[in-house]
């Protein structure tokens, strides 16, 4: 995917318009991703407007992961998937968003605490 067409997020920022389908990257280290009740409110903001890939990571990218899959099995979603990356590293990880993850993608949105930590790899 073209890089152009990723748009960055801070946490608790208005979420930007992405065009779907489209896949997001969370940095499951912010310590809001503690709390299930944000976590269910984001994703199912995140998956009304149209996302379909989830990328989790960080040292709670795990626990996201588990808690967006049971929001899935709990709503009537069309395929969506679901990753976590808690051993990996942050060039990795966005490797693997921007050429797997975001393929059959219309969009991107990185989702993250801090976006002066991930501007440099986008």
């Amino acid at each position: 995917m073209d890089r152009s067409r990723i748009r960055i997020a801070q946490l608790g920022e208005d979420l930007p318009i992405v065009e779907a389908p489209y896949a997001v990257l969370i940095d499951a280290d912010d310590n809001d991703w503690g709390d299930v009740s944000h976590i269910r409110a984001v994703g199912n903001r995140l998956l009304e407007a149209g996302c379909r890939y989830f990328v989790c990571f960080g040292r709670r990218s795990e626990a996201v992961h588990d808690y967006l899959d049971d929001l899935l099995v709990e709503g009537e979603w069309p395929l969506v998937i679901t990753t976590f990356h808690d051993d990996e590293t942050k060039e990795d990880v966005v490797n693997f968003f921007v050429n797997c993850a975001t393929i059959d993608m219309n969009g991107a949105l990185v989702l993250v605490g801090c976006i002066s930590d991930w501007e440099t790899y986008f």
